[in-house]
């Protein structure tokens, strides 16, 4: 069973001291990060809502995520009713799922 979360990765702090949120997709034990364009402070991410807390832009952004995160599951969910899924290594399904996803909304989604 995949699982979908996002993830505020500190280890990469920039010089203005955000943090690159990332969404991870877990299978059996193994786990991939997407690059989501979004960069926060650690004060404006909730990680037990999986949702920006404080700034400005937090209703674009949430809306942001929530989109991105349906349109991952539509692809896990294609790839799991065809078959796809089994015997895929969690590298082939991230690249499975970033072919799917739409290029140009990935490019133009950034929020600093």
């Amino acid at each position: 069973m995949i699982s979908i979360r996002y993830y505020l990765d500190k280890r990469s702090v920039l010089r203005d001291g955000t943090s690159p949120l990332k969404m991870t997709i877990t299978n059996h034990g193994r786990s991939a990060y997407l690059p989501t364009g979004v960069k926060l402070l650690p004060t404006q991410w909730d990680a037990d809502r999986q949702q920006v807390k404080v700034r400005s832009d937090k209703s674009r952004i949430n809306s942001f995520l929530v989109q991105r995160k349906l349109m991952v599951e539509d692809v896990v969910r294609e790839l799991t009713l065809s078959g796809d899924l089994v015997n895929r290594s969690i590298s082939r399904i991230k690249d499975i799922i970033n072919e799917r996803l739409d290029p140009k909304q990935s490019a133009e989604a950034k929020f600093y």
